[in-house]
């Protein structure tokens, strides 16, 4: 199956990961109020490791959904596992060393690629660094309009 066909899944696993951790922090936590949602760079990564696995089982499509739900879930404890060890060896003041100016650019950065995956993925047009590989293409009634769905 394309991809695209199950961004419907990936989505899916993506809401009911954050339920679940939601549920986990709510049940276990020591805080009482909490904000738990996916991160973009976590939706981000989740997309490469899904594109990486159906490309490696393209020959065997039925063994996609499996992989990538056991990718997500393996991340998933994996990512857990990583911040409860850095918590406990206090790691978390490290992240006070980096200078403004460079989390500002990775955070500007993430969004030049969001907002480049957005429009490539409604304007169905290809893009190359972050402008459309066939202007005439992108310009286009129908990708504009899809474009303008997007926006609002």
């Amino acid at each position: 199956p394309a991809l695209s066909d199950m961004f419907g899944f990936g989505i899916t696993m993506m809401w009911y990961s954050s339920c679940v951790s939601a549920l986990w922090y709510g049940l276990f936590g020591r805080l009482q109020y909490g904000l738990i949602g996916i991160n973009d760079v976590v939706g981000i990564l989740w997309g490469t490791l899904g594109a990486q696995v159906a490309h490696a089982l393209r020959d065997d499509p039925e063994r996609i959904p499996p992989t990538q739900l056991a990718v997500i879930m393996i991340s998933t404890l994996l990512t857990g596992a990583c911040s409860i060890g850095f918590g406990k060896l206090g790691l978390g003041k490290l992240m006070l060393l980096f200078p403004a100016p460079v989390t500002s650019g990775f955070l500007g950065s993430i969004g030049f690629f969001i907002v480049k995956s957005a429009m490539q993925m409604c304007s169905g047009v290809k893009f190359q660094y972050l402008w459309p590989v066939d202007f005439a293409e992108f310009l286009s009634a129908q990708s504009m309009g899809r474009i303008a769905c997007m926006c609002g």
